[in-house]
């Protein structure tokens, strides 16, 4: 006679599991690599969707030497990740609105064809958007 799978719900539960509760579970969701846990703002977070992400979540950094912004856009970042969680950003404008050390949402993509100081690709703004007060 085969065992059964641990995994299905059997017909007949024993008294002490039978529970409303059961029957009104939360279905597992999957998460991102880089997905909030809480219900509060994560400062780290990128698109994980497109090869190419298209928004990045991070703190922002200005290198007085170089004249450029970057993101750090994880503090642990995925072994995956070819850029390590850190991307130089390509001038913007709203730039000038925010402050070293603020997150922001970055929008846009990266330029292979645009490199920093270290030969890195930049991450070309559409738009940045101040996430803290």
């Amino acid at each position: 006679m085969s065992e059964p799978d641990p995994f299905e719900m059997p017909e007949k539960l024993p008294p002490q599991l039978r529970s409303s509760t059961l029957s009104h579970a939360s279905p597992i969701r999957r998460v991102s690599y880089e997905e909030p846990q809480s219900s509060t703002l994560n400062p780290f977070g990128r698109d994980t969707k497109n090869a190419n992400p298209t928004w990045l979540r991070g703190m922002l950094d200005y290198d007085k030497k170089q004249g450029t912004w970057s993101i750090l856009y994880s503090s642990n970042p995925d072994p995956r990740d070819p850029h390590g969680g850190f991307l130089t950003l390509a001038s913007h404008a709203n730039l000038a609105k925010c402050r070293v050390g603020e997150v922001i949402l970055a929008e846009g993509a990266i330029d292979a064809s645009k490199t920093d100081a270290r030969g890195k690709s930049v991450y070309v703004l559409d738009n940045v958007t101040p996430l803290t007060q």
